[in-house]
């Protein structure tokens, strides 16, 4: 299944049978593979949660200055690792 999000001029596909995200910001695309089956996401503002089947979750958050960061937490919420940080238009 596939699942839209958009904040502000953010756009975010999620493809939940292939474990990809693509997030889209002023024409420039990056596109994410999640390791593990996608079972829930939730959208507050300016953040996205992607909840996989090993009962960790990816949280995006979009930030001013046209930055996208992507933590990992594991499933008593605890910060493991940052998974993607890129600022669109830079390229």
């Amino acid at each position: 299944m596939k699942k839209k999000f958009e904040y502000d001029d953010w756009i975010m596909s999620i493809d939940d049978i292939k474990s990809t995200v693509k997030v889209t910001k002023e024409n420039e695309t990056r596109t994410y593979k999640l390791n593990g089956q996608i079972v829930n996401t939730v959208q507050e503002n300016e953040y996205v949660d992607i909840h996989v089947d090993d009962g960790n979750f990816y949280s995006f958050k979009f930030e001013i200055e046209d930055a996208l960061i992507a933590d990992i937490y594991d499933q008593n919420e605890e910060f493991v690792d940052t998974f993607a940080c890129f600022y669109f238009g830079e390229e």
